[in-house]
């Protein structure tokens, strides 16, 4: 399944309702906004599917990119293995303000290894208690901003990530030249 709009001044995609794809699902918009308040699930007996929701892994070069990107609280977004097999994939980008508030699972089926799950853009919203990101042991998260403080609340969050099996990746970056920073403001200890 793949949705498709271009319109940099308004809302090119607006998604509320239920879509299943029994591999992969990707909303995309070139220079567009992207609003998501329904679910989106990917994946067959086989494993876990991919979702794309703005654009694909690291702005990949020559995909479409939205300008911005909402995960509504209602937001579902689900590439887990209903049976057996590996968790899936799932990014939500944008060149500018990408905001999740909704869930995100890339869980395994019987056997298999947890997902991967990506949230980037040049500056990344989450709700008020953090995220809500369900990957499962081996699985493996992606926060790609640009500059960020890890802070107590976000130190605690990453501790009960590592803690749990998942694997923790925070990354910046910036356009152009422009520097970017992390900032570990707190201490992680697992």
């Amino acid at each position: 399944i793949m949705f498709s709009a271009g319109d940099a001044f308004a809302t090119a995609i607006r998604h509320e309702g239920s879509a299943r794809a029994g591999r992969s699902a990707r909303v995309h918009s070139d220079g567009g906004r992207i609003e998501v308040s329904g679910e989106i699930l990917a994946g067959n007996q086989s494993g876990g599917g991919r979702i794309e929701v703005g654009g694909t892994d690291q702005g990949g070069e020559g995909v479409p990119a939205a300008s911005s990107v909402r995960g509504a609280d209602s937001a579902v977004l689900d590439a887990s293995a209903p049976g057996a097999g590996d968790g899936g994939h799932v990014v939500v980008s944008s060149d500018g303000q990408t905001e999740m508030y909704g869930s995100i699972s890339a869980l395994a089926g019987a056997g298999g290894i947890g997902g991967f799950a990506e949230v980037s853009g040049h500056e990344v919203i989450f709700g008020p208690g953090g995220w809500n990101i369900m990957l499962g042991s081996g699985g493996h998260f992606l926060l790609g901003p640009g500059d960020q403080v890890i802070d107590a609340a976000m130190a605690g969050i990453i501790i009960s990530t590592l803690t749990a099996g998942t694997d923790y990746t925070l990354t910046t970056s910036g356009a152009g030249g422009d520097a970017v920073n992390i900032t570990v403001a707190s201490a992680i200890e697992v």
